[in-house]
């Protein structure tokens, strides 16, 4: 599994991946009620993207993700390309009772 992303290369964030690669991420929808929260807590490495033929085919991947961004091609290549490959995936799923959560680890 890879999670890939955008990012200005002076942003805080990536300085800090430059400095030290592990990291942790979040992601969930914005919402009003306890039972509706659900989402991912991720940790493991990113860095970014180097190789032409990985970065080709995460911008395929991206584009039908993201369809829009293929008319920001020029906004796109002012950011770089990073790659975050999780070690430990925290499912939390409030639908299934108040504070279900289920981990995975991948290392």
């Amino acid at each position: 599994m890879r999670l890939y992303f955008f990012s200005e290369t002076k942003s805080a964030h990536s300085q800090q991946i430059a400095q030290n690669p592990q990291v942790a991420a979040a992601i969930y929808p914005e919402t009003q009620g306890w039972r509706d929260i659900k989402g991912l807590q991720i940790r493991g490495a990113a860095r970014f993207v180097e190789s032409t033929v990985e970065w080709n085919s995460a911008w395929a991947r991206y584009q039908v993700k993201f369809p829009f961004v293929g008319s920001l091609k020029m906004v796109v290549s002012q950011n770089q390309l990073y790659v975050l490959i999780p070690s430990w995936i925290r499912l939390v799923d409030n639908s299934l009772g108040f504070g279900f959560k289920k981990e995975c680890n991948f290392s």
